[in-house]
């Protein structure tokens, strides 16, 4: 969660100073914001993050923290890793939404779980816009993160997860019940 919270942060330390020379919607238009390779990696280096389980949970979270906070694209890095894991010596070389691809034949690439991560938020996001009202009205306990997403046909995609609190970990749980005014019956 801390991970994808940097997405928040780095918006905002990038805005303070738009603002400081007016780009603060008043005197110059705000600018919009994408953030492009974007990505944590799945082998731990040094002292930084890194997991397949961090990993593939930061994709979901960042893309839905973008959303929340008017950040219009988000670009993860890398398409493929840069080495094989067994020789990776850089948090660089294991960011890939594939294996490495340098000497893969053509349609035999494997996604890690990241990759899978990936799609599946991409397929289920697709022409869909953050709902702030609906977000709010989750009433969403401390412990769980997450929000509501509108779909274009007025159905909404929901995005829930227990919040990570303990460092480089992401064991974490939570118990949760919609809103009776939710009128949900059904959960796909």
């Amino acid at each position: 969660d801390a991970a994808a919270d940097g997405v928040v942060l780095a918006r905002n330390g990038r805005q303070a100073v738009l603002d400081t020379y007016g780009y603060d919607g008043i005197t110059y238009p705000k600018k919009e914001y994408i953030i492009t390779e974007i990505n944590i990696p799945r082998l731990k280096f040094e002292n930084f993050l890194g997991s397949v389980d961090a990993q593939r949970n930061f994709i979901p979270k960042a893309l839905l923290t973008a959303m929340s906070n008017q950040i219009n694209q988000l670009h993860i890095y890398n398409m493929g890793d840069i080495e094989d894991e067994a020789v990776a010596d850089s948090w660089f070389d294991v960011m890939g939404l594939y294996g490495n691809l340098n000497n893969t034949p053509p349609y035999t690439q494997v996604p890690t779980e990241a990759g899978i991560a990936y799609k599946t938020c991409a397929d289920i996001l697709f022409q869909t816009e953050w709902d702030s009202t609906r977000s709010a009205n989750l009433n969403l306990p401390p412990d769980i993160r997450g929000g509501a997403i509108r779909k274009e046909n007025g159905e909404y995609v929901y995005m829930l997860w227990a919040r990570t609190e303990t460092e480089e970990s992401e064991v974490a749980n939570a118990t949760y019940d919609f809103p009776v005014d939710f009128n949900i019956t059904d959960l796909y």
